[in-house]
This record gives C-alpha cells, sequence and structure tokens, in this order.
C-alpha cells in the first residue's frame, strides 16, 4: 500500500483506492496458476475471474493495467520499480 501511496505522490495523482486489493488478487492468481502448472491450460480461471470480480467490483480498468503493467513484474520483463510506476500511471482516478 505504502508503494502505491508513494508513487501516486511521485507523479501527482489519486491512486484508485482499491489498487492494492487488485494487486493481491491478480497476483495470488497468477502465483497459484504457475504453481499449479496451468499457464498453458485455458481452462483455468483465477478466482478473481471465476467469481467476476473485476466486473462485478467495477475494477475494469484496474484489471486492464494489471495485465498490462503488473503481468510484465510477474513475468520477470521489467523491474518493480517500472511496473509500480506504470500501474499506477494507468489505475489513477486521472489515468487513461
Amino acid at each position: 500500500m505504502q508503494m502505491v501511496d508513494d508513487e501516486a505522490a511521485r507523479q501527482h495523482v489519486k491512486a484508485d483506492p482499491d489498487v492494492w486489493h487488485a494487486i493481491i488478487f491478480y497476483t495470488a492468481g497468477e502465483v497459484v496458476r504457475r504453481e499449479l502448472g496451468r499457464q498453458n491450460d485455458p481452462t483455468y480461471k483465477p478466482y478473481a475471474n471465476r467469481v467476476d470480480l473485476y466486473q462485478s467490483a467495477g475494477w475494469q480498468k484496474l484489471q486492464k493495467a494489471l495485465e498490462t503493467d503488473w503481468q510484465p513484474y510477474l513475468d520477470r520483463k521489467v523491474d518493480l520499480k517500472t511496473a509500480m510506476h506504470n500501474l499506477v500511471r494507468d489505475a489513477s482516478e486521472s489515468g487513461p
């Protein structure tokens, strides 16, 4: 939560108050997918997707930002600082 708040302050934006919660759901779903060896299994859906959490909570914008900006961090394609910067930018209340 502090990293989100610090990055939002650096960017002078208001972070979505649910972004840290969405990060937890998204990350847990991805870790479970990997641990179960289901990366290439099109039938596997993380819990948040199975219960349609992103839609029901109004987190569509957060889901898109997580897929675009956080997934590369989980895939070790970008560092944490870059992922957090991009995620806060795209998930902020004033972002795209």
